[in-house]
């Protein structure tokens, strides 16, 4: 018997779940952490902190080159942050980008909470694929 094809994009969205929780239930963490350890101060003067402000970086994104028929366009390096307690009253994101001028920051409504949402998506996805224990069923198979 054939399977559907949406049985079969199921199981690849499952699959694919299953690597990509962990290395982002981890992965964030272990960025924040090193953006603390190593800050970036012109990034952490573009947020303009306040004194009890911290920037907890979230993303980062190296920059490149796209080249067409017009010739190439170059796109700067940026890096994503929430700001803690900031965030608590206004929830948004911000992105430093490195530009000829300096950094320029942009601000992304509700952004802090996509980051937060995702990121206890992911810890539950870890805990639900890989840390749960097994449980059986009455009849013996496992769940």
């Amino acid at each position: 018997m054939k399977t559907p094809w949406w049985r079969s994009l199921l199981g690849l969205l499952g699959m694919l779940l299953r690597l990509f929780a962990p290395l982002m239930a981890l992965g964030w963490p272990a960025l924040a952490i090193y953006g603390a350890l190593s800050p970036n101060p012109s990034d952490l003067a573009a947020l303009k902190l306040g004194r009890l402000d911290t920037a907890i970086l979230v993303g980062v994104a190296g920059g490149g080159s796209d080249c067409g028929d017009r010739g190439c366009v170059a796109s700067p390096a940026h890096r994503s942050y929430i700001v803690f307690p900031r965030l608590l009253v206004r929830p948004s994101g911000f992105t430093v980008e490195n530009g000829q001028d300096g950094p320029r920051t942009d601000e992304l409504r509700g952004g802090a909470l996509i980051v937060v949402a995702m990121w206890a998506a992911c810890v539950w996805g870890t805990w639900q694929y890989w840390a749960r224990p097994s449980r059986t069923r009455p009849g013996g198979s496992l769940k």
